[in-house]
């Protein structure tokens, strides 16, 4: 009779990619700046990645967030993947285990070592650079980009404001 094969259950690959990230990484880090991260990887690789880094954005009062995102990281912390921390985000010993064995990401070496160490203002101020429609319900733009050169790019991403109200419609005879 041949052995039993390895019954390791698969990673669904969008947490793979959480894992990965937080693996090349190699230290905590806050809720916030991980989203950041996130965000200015996928946008930077979605050409050469797989459609499994495909995480949906919205803008929000830090930048980009991702609802997706949020509740992977409650799906791999009962996994124990990741340590339990509603604030920051930080691989277990399984959770690295398992990160070693996920494929690897083209780009992924590169971005972490431009970006990884920056620090939630340096990466925000990026974000809201390059994508300021991810920028327009920020609460902190003005710490972020204290240039008005660079928040007018912000500001124009912006939809227009509209009044509210009701239509009426007349009934003349």
């Amino acid at each position: 009779m041949g052995t039993m094969a390895n019954t390791r259950p698969v990673l669904p690959p969008k947490k793979a990619v959480l894992l990965r990230l937080l693996s090349e990484l190699n230290h905590p880090v806050t809720n916030a700046e991980f989203q950041v991260l996130l965000f200015l990887f996928t946008k930077r690789y979605r050409k050469h990645a797989l459609p499994s880094l495909n995480y949906d954005f919205v803008p929000h009062r830090l930048g980009a967030y991702s609802f997706t995102c949020a509740a992977d990281k409650f799906y791999l912390m009962k996994r124990r993947m990741l340590k339990r921390d509603e604030k920051h985000w930080e691989l277990s010993r399984h959770g690295l285990a398992t990160a070693q064995v996920c494929p690897p990401l083209m780009g992924l070496k590169d971005f972490v070592r431009r970006h990884g160490r920056l620090g939630l203002p340096r990466l925000l101020s990026d974000q809201y650079c390059l994508y300021p429609f991810y920028a327009t319900r920020s609460t902190i733009l003005e710490r972020v980009l204290p240039d008005l050169n660079y928040r007018k790019y912000v500001i124009r991403a912006r939809a227009p404001q509209r009044d509210g109200g009701l239509i009426v419609r007349s009934n003349k005879n």
